[in-house]
């Protein structure tokens, strides 16, 4: 279960990355978002069961981005909490996806939905990025960025 350490980073990280997926997978087909943001929170939210599995059987996950120890560095750290809030975060998510489809195509021109989607994707990563640090220079970093998305 050693691999389940690396997966608060991969929640963050791909979270990132399929929000600029959602934006240039909108330049060719605008329909394509909705199920791109769609499985990325659904995959998101296994993981966070597997590390809550984790968690709880083995321990508190600490994981050191970039081989700096804190305070230099950004650390993730999961514990029993934080594990249960990202999954209530992703859950949350993954209902207010579900729900937003249809007012987002009756509300939004067609040319805004593949932004809308790109930014709830990205406010989704920065949240799974607030409940994961552990230390607060990084909680004010991305609080600023989540914020900066809305």
């Amino acid at each position: 279960m050693l691999i389940a350490e690396q997966f608060p980073v991969l929640i963050v990280t791909t979270g990132v990355f399929a929000g600029y997926t959602i934006l240039l997978a909108g330049l060719v087909n605008r329909r394509s978002c909705f199920f791109i943001s769609l499985a990325t929170i659904f995959s998101h939210l296994v993981l966070s069961f597997f590390i809550l599995h984790h968690v709880l059987t083995v321990g508190t996950i600490h994981y050191w981005l970039g081989g700096w120890r804190p305070p230099w560095g950004i650390e993730y750290v999961v514990d029993g909490l934080n594990a249960y809030v990202l999954i209530i975060v992703l859950f949350v998510s993954l209902v207010a996806a579900i729900y937003s489809k249809r007012s987002v195509e009756h509300e939004l021109e067609a040319r805004k939905q593949v932004t809308f989607y790109t930014i709830f994707q990205l406010l989704v990563a920065g949240l799974c990025g607030v409940v994961l640090t552990g230390d607060l220079f990084n909680l004010y970093v991305l609080t600023e960025v989540a914020s900066l998305t809305t």
